[in-house]
């Protein structure tokens, strides 16, 4: 009988035993998963702010160059702009979520991306308007703030402003059926120089005086001094030039566009040329590019070829700018 109940305590021991370190395993694996998962929530969030950090930081981040004033264009013809004094006479500098006017800070932003339709729409804006009236193109998404007390009337941005928009190298808002663009200096250091107003072509790019363009990456035209050429636009993240070549027998123009210190692509669009050995020989075998550029970004190039003097034929290419920067025919 002693035995019997000597065995049953050792098994009620164990039972214990083991029960107890059951509910260890347990409590430890928890530990272990919500450990983890609060680490993979600290993570993501972490991940989440360094995006949100980065939308908008080419405008905004330490950036305290400031926005003046360029121009305004009304949406309606109907609509009369009113009190431009008021933005004549103001500037903006930002610097990440925080908003100076005229070296003062009066409030804080919201920054990221949102799709250009939607924003537009609100607005009563459309990519043609902002085309035709300002010569820029509109891409997809695009960069944005917005006022934190938007509406409130004891912030002073407000009175500018609820929401405005980055473009290449501009700020745009609407503000009772008029939008205004500002510049900033720091997005002009890059290429000082003027655009040109489209459309341009061969016979109307002769009465303008062409700019000194000191990149390195245009080494290639300089003839042993300054690059020289035309500043057109930026289009998504590409500036696009003429650059011109007089070093040879033939000078002739290149349509390039840049991105950063890199050339992606580069056709020819403007030329005169004729065969040496032909002309020799009383006979002028001559090809003569012209071209148009149009907005949207749209690249005709004519071929005329001469026999002394004579057109023999005529060919036109089409060419666009894709995604990628490169010029591809049509």
């Amino acid at each position: 009988m002693i035995p019997h109940i000597k065995m049953s305590k050792l098994l009620l021991i164990l039972v214990i035993y083991i029960s107890i370190s059951c509910k260890e395993n347990t409590s430890n694996n928890n530990k272990d998963f919500k450990s983890t998962s609060i680490d993979s929530v600290n993570a993501k969030k972490a991940e989440i702010n360094s995006v949100n950090e980065a939308i908008g930081s080419n405008y905004t981040k330490n950036t305290k160059d400031k926005w003046i004033f360029e121009n305004v264009e009304s949406i309606w013809e109907s609509t009369k702009c009113k009190n431009i004094d008021q933005y004549t006479s103001v500037d903006f500098y930002f610097s990440n979520d925080s908003v100076f006017i005229n070296n003062v800070y009066t409030d804080d932003i919201f920054n990221g991306e949102i799709e250009s339709d939607i924003l537009y729409k609100k607005h009563g804006l459309t990519k043609e308007f902002i085309l035709k009236k300002f010569n820029l193109d509109t891409p997809e998404k695009i960069e944005y703030i917005r006022n934190k007390k938007a509406f409130d009337k004891s912030s002073k941005l407000d009175l500018y402003f609820q929401d405005a928009f980055f473009i290449d190298k501009y700020l745009l808002f609407e503000k009772d059926g008029c939008v205004y663009k500002f510049k900033n200096k720091l997005f002009e250091k890059k290429y000082n120089h003027p655009t040109l107003n489209f459309p341009i072509s061969s016979k109307e790019i002769e009465k303008i005086e062409p700019s000194k363009l000191q990149n390195k990456i245009f080494s290639d035209y300089n003839c042993g001094t300054e690059s020289r050429g035309y500043y057109l636009k930026r289009i998504n993240e590409y500036d696009i030039f003429i650059l011109i070549n007089d070093c040879g027998d033939f000078p002739y123009k290149d349509l390039i566009s840049v991105k950063g210190n890199q050339i992606i692509s580069k056709i020819l669009i403007e030329s005169d040329s004729w065969d040496i050995e032909k002309d020799e020989k009383n006979i002028r075998d001559e090809t003569i590019l012209k071209f148009k550029i149009s907005n949207p970004f749209d690249i005709t190039i004519t071929q005329t070829h001469l026999i002394n003097s004579k057109i023999d034929r005529v060919k036109e290419y089409k060419y666009v700018l894709d995604i990628n920067g490169e010029f591809v025919e049509k």
